[in-house]
């Protein structure tokens, strides 16, 4: 896989995983939820961490690159449904969609 795509990726997950914490008020429309959402957005910034310590340690495994897919796939399939039901705001299918054209190029590079 290209080290633009692995890049992308890993940057990617680290800014999504900070962006609840840096704007809540963009992130959630549902108080109820913000505060129990903010904890797989830290889950997200650390898959990104570890993307980026594993490339740079010229470590990152078949089992990580698998780990990067498999959260992007899970992420977009989570904003869709939330979008679905209106508990969030309208800039989440632009985040699944990013997942989505993520999640193919890995596979297609894998």
């Amino acid at each position: 896989m290209p080290q633009e795509t692995r890049a992308a990726k890993r940057s990617y997950f680290l800014a999504t995983g900070l962006w609840p914490w840096l704007s809540g008020s963009s992130w959630s429309r549902d108080p109820r939820l913000t505060s129990g959402l903010l904890r797989p957005p830290a889950l997200v910034a650390t898959v990104g961490g570890t993307l980026v310590l594993a490339e740079r340690r010229k470590r990152l495994t078949r089992e990580l690159m698998f780990l990067g897919v498999t959260i992007a796939a899970g992420l977009g399939c989570v904003d869709v449904f939330f979008v679905l039901r209106g508990r969030v705001p309208k800039v989440y299918p632009a985040d699944a969609a990013v997942e989505a054209m993520l999640v193919a190029e890995w596979i297609r590079r894998a």
